[in-house]
């Protein structure tokens, strides 16, 4: 799982390298991110389970994360409020996701999405002509526009195929990428074109390994956001997710389940 996506109430996405939390909880501190839009602050650490966890017999880490609801003052000597220290402070600007109303969402609810928090242009509206049937047409139409995410806008906005992909291969409501290079771009297995000159074979097949490195890599880190697969590996110690990851891109993940990814963690890592 090389990036970590996180949504904020705010509405902005935050994705950063997994690496700042593996590093947070093998050093046994916690991760401290701070949004650049709302200003709040989130702790992501974990607890060790030397009695295992989720099923699993053998030692594990247990991820959490929560919000910080008070004032701090941080400082060189700054503990969290369960006592850990901070392994690094990391403010993130975040990913403003644009809204059909051609305003930035200003909220995200799980289950519920992003949504538009400005009030809408009533000088649409306030022409003399305006009919009961204008208004009722106009109020409806920013009801839906205020929760509808503009994803042509997004995707122009953030033109890294990688962030994108790791932000879509996550399950976001409000986001609906259909009809987007996006759209589970990690089962799309296209043949490349036929070139006329045969120099151009190896061009081909080169682009073909690193679409198929896309597929396996995205199928991957699917497996490794399960909580007890990902804390089966944590209990492995320092660089734990980076020997996971190179197993598993040995094996044929596409055609694997939960159950066998355990297994094969259990017999090589």
């Amino acid at each position: 799982m090389k990036y970590e996506v996180r949504v904020c109430i705010c509405g902005r996405i935050h994705v950063f390298s997994h690496e700042k939390i593996e590093n947070a909880i093998y050093n046994d501190k916690e991760l401290l991110l701070i949004c650049g839009g709302c200003g709040s602050g989130t702790i992501i650490g974990a607890d060790y389970r030397p009695n295992g966890a989720y099923g699993l017999d053998e030692p594990c880490y247990d991820m959490y994360s929560f919000t910080l609801d008070k004032t701090y003052s941080i400082t060189s000597d700054f503990k969290t409020p369960d006592g850990h220290e901070i392994s690094e402070i990391f403010f993130d600007e975040g990913i403003k996701v644009p809204m059909m109303t051609g305003e930035y969402a200003g909220q995200y609810t799980p289950f519920a999405g992003f949504s538009d928090i400005w009030f809408p242009d009533m000088y649409k509206i306030e022409a003399p002509e305006t009919t009961m049937e204008d208004v009722a047409e106009f109020i409806a139409k920013y009801r839906k526009d205020r929760k509808t995410v503009n994803m042509n806008r997004l995707i122009n906005e953030n033109n890294n195929p990688e962030i994108l992909k790791a932000i879509s291969s996550r399950l976001i409501e409000g986001l609906d990428w259909t009809d987007t290079e996006y759209d589970n771009w990690w089962m799309k297995h296209e043949e490349p074109e036929t070139e006329e000159h045969a120099e151009k074979t190896d061009l081909f097949s080169s682009q073909k390994a690193d679409e198929y490195s896309y597929v396996t890599m995205a199928v991957i880190d699917e497996f490794l956001q399960d909580s007890e697969i990902s804390s089966y590996i944590f209990s492995k110690g320092n660089g734990s997710f980076d020997r996971a990851i190179e197993i598993l891109k040995s094996k044929p993940v596409s055609n694997l389940n939960k159950s066998d990814v355990l297994a094969i963690l259990h017999a090589e890592l």
